[in-house]
């Protein structure tokens, strides 16, 4: 079938859909919403001044509200428009607080991640607007790096919504754009090159002609590199730093794109210069610029050498965001590429991670690459599925596949051991591949109509695959695996609604089995300051399972620790609420997300309440969640700048909300996901 090609609409607002929230979010929180509302008024960023248009409706409020300015904000009619108003920002008003919140990283650690505030996206997409072809031209000075932005994506393939009806079982569908590929939901402004993902590098024949011409490979990368990042480095990166501090202390350098971009990376972090935050693609990008100066000033200076050591002749060097990896023969070739990294990377405050500097030689093949390939033999083995003709009685079943979880344990521990590798640096991929699995199998089973044996067959495959996939998951709960292991379960759920040949109880074998195992983990996994978002996404697969499968209010309470001083953050609270709803069973619980609402601005003196990015993104969402009480509503209106006198304000923002609410509307779980994982950078 022909791809739908289409032109982007609304080319500079579709920042706000990929460059500027994290991907390890839930799966319920995006910037769709924002996006709806800035590109249905024509919201933008020009010299100072937010723009936008009124129409039929005064949204002045709205925009104050949604961009957290001030409420004394003076709006103005732009006089050559009948339509057009402004506010003019003060520079105070661009350093907001950035909502931060944390995600497992590896085993006793953690990651900060950022949502950046609705102001300063709007800033970023001026600022990619402007600087678009600096950002590209300044991405190709480096020869090593193997992900970076090379031209504007284009185009989008939409959705197709008599598809996803026709075959909504089946979410195989890419997502984002790279190299001359299009894709159905928006991944990224720009297209990358070379590699979308770090795997791909090690599989392709690049990786593969460099392992005929070296002996050895040396993988090292920065220590903390967006948590080490000078913003003001930037500058000294493009400019030269002498030069730099020379003309910053005359004030010279205020427009540069240098300068605009340091001072976007400090506002959006309240004015922060050491470190950049971490999650968005902007942040990427940031980096990139600094680390392709680095790249090129290591390659000259090792070329210029008394060796003069040449790339692609003596060595060959690739970087994938801050990951390097040199391939070489002789070892005094590396020592020297090392060196030259140290000495240029302490002159911008970073350094080299050497706990995480390893050597490989021939084979060049890590114990990653061999745990996947025996995995995926594994799989192959186990998964391998079988049709019979049809019988003359028509008693047995025309499908043949055995899999047996406890077999698929038992051989996935023998490889770990064999391999040596960490279960949590693999149990990603292979839910991934067990993903991709069950799309084959259905596509495979649906092609006939299924008889009762076949229904047996497969209930019996799904739940060996179930029993598996959690096995897997608790070995590794984070984030990625989490959405995989939601796809998987999706899949399986879809599968039981589309299949008139299931009884009742055959379905709620399957539903039982995922409550179970949810339940399971829930016990293991309760929710911590450090690792909530991996929870909130099983939480969200119980919704999928209907009103039979309600947890009991003392287990939510349980898990998620909820006591009088109980402080959940945006995330838990949209979450939770999605999944309580306004089931009469869960009152205490209501009650105590309400009063954490309300404690959440009282802790915020007022004058910082919109400058804070978690308290606006709050607001949006309780005005317009359906969940809610109308007092508690009425409550934050007060807390957010507008009394009671002002009623009617209230009642205009309450009536512009709708795109917000779009967010409490049921959506497709499956496709949600499949959007999801098509952003995933690493």
């Amino acid at each position: 079938m022909k791809i739908r090609k289409r032109l982007f609409t609304n080319k500079n607002a579709r920042v706000l859909l990929s460059e500027l929230l994290p991907y390890e979010l839930p799966v319920s929180v995006s910037n769709r919403a924002l996006f709806h509302f800035v590109s249905k008024y024509n919201i933008k960023l020009k010299g100072g001044k937010l723009y936008w248009d009124n129409r039929n409706n005064d949204i002045s409020e709205m925009v104050k509200s949604t961009f957290g300015l001030n409420q004394n904000s003076v709006v103005q009619s732009v006089p050559t428009s009948r339509v057009s108003k402004y506010i003019e920002l003060k520079d105070t008003e661009c350093a907001t607080i950035p909502f931060q919140y944390r995600i497992l990283h590896k085993s006793g650690d953690y990651r900060e991640l950022t949502m950046i505030h609705p102001l300063n996206q709007l800033i970023a997409v001026e600022f990619y607007d402007k600087y678009k072809d600096l950002i590209l031209y300044y991405s190709t000075i480096s020869e090593f790096s193997i992900r970076k932005p090379y031209r504007v994506a284009k185009y989008c393939v939409p959705y197709d919504l008599t598809f996803w009806k026709k075959y909504s079982f089946d979410h195989e569908h890419a997502s984002g754009e790279e190299m001359d590929l299009t894709y159905s939901t928006v991944k990224s402004f720009f297209v990358y090159r070379r590699f979308s993902n770090v795997h791909k590098f090690f599989e392709s024949t690049v990786y593969h002609h460099c392992e005929k011409k070296f002996d050895k490979l040396l993988s090292f990368d920065i220590a903390k590199c967006f948590d080490s990042i000078y913003t003001h480095s930037l500058l000294w990166a493009l400019y030269g730093k002498d030069s730099v501090k020379e003309v910053l202390g005359q004030n010279r350098d205020k427009k540069t794109f240098g300068s605009q971009f340091d001072l976007l990376m400090r506002n959006l972090n309240c004015k922060e210069t050491n470190g950049i935050v971490i999650g968005p693609e902007l942040s990427r990008i940031f980096a990139e610029l600094i680390l392709q100066q680095i790249d090129r000033r290591v390659m000259l200076e090792l070329k210029s050498g008394n060796d003069g050591l040449r790339h692609k002749v003596d060595y060959q060097l690739f970087r994938y965001v801050d990951d390097y990896f040199l391939f070489y023969n002789n070892d005094d070739i590396a020592d020297k590429v090392l060196t030259n990294y140290k000495i240029a990377l302490k002159e911008f405050k970073l350094s080299i991670n050497t706990a995480k500097t390893h050597v490989l030689e021939k084979p060049l093949i890590t114990g990653i690459s061999r745990a996947k390939l025996r995995i995926s033999k594994m799989l192959d083995d186990y998964f391998r599925i079988s049709f019979a003709k049809e019988d003359e009685d028509g008693d047995n079943s025309r499908i043949t596949i055995h899999v047996s979880s406890s077999r698929l344990r038992s051989e996935f521990k023998s490889i770990i051991v064999e391999t040596g590798v960490n279960p949590g640096d693999i149990t990603n991929y292979v839910i991934a591949c067990i993903e991709r699995r069950i799309s084959s199998f259905y596509k495979k089973v649906t092609k006939n109509n299924l008889r009762q044996n076949d229904i047996t067959t497969c209930l019996s495959y799904f739940i060996s695959v179930i029993d598996f996939c959690f096995y897997l998951y608790s070995l590794s709960p984070k984030v990625s695996p989490s959405i995989k292991l939601c796809l998987v379960l999706s899949k399986i759920i879809r599968f039981t609604r589309v299949q008139n040949a299931l009884s009742h109880d055959q379905r709620h074998l399957i539903y039982k089995k995922i409550f179970d195992e949810i339940n399971v983990m829930m016990m293991k996994l309760k929710v911590t300051e450090n690792a909530e978002v991996e929870s909130l996404y099983l939480l969200t697969v119980i919704n999928e399972l209907g009103r039979d499968y309600e947890l009991e209010e003392a287990k939510l309470k349980d898990y998620f620790r909820i006591t009088i001083s109980w402080h959940p953050n945006y995330l838990t609270i949209v979450v939770l609420l999605r999944l309580i709803g306004d089931k009469g069973r869960y009152a205490k619980t209501k009650s105590a997300l309400e009063k954490a609402i309300i404690a959440k601005y009282e802790n915020v003196t007022a004058e910082n309440r919109r400058k804070n990015a978690e308290l606006v993104y709050l607001f949006m969402d309780m005005i317009s969640c359906p969940y809610l009480d109308n007092k508690i509503k009425k409550k934050l209106f007060i807390l957010w700048g507008l009394e009671n006198k002002f009623w009617k304000r209230q009642r205009d923002i309450l009536a512009q909300a709708h795109d917000w609410e779009k967010n409490w509307i049921s959506s497709d779980f499956g496709i949600e996901l499949l959007a999801k994982k098509g952003r995933e950078v690493y």
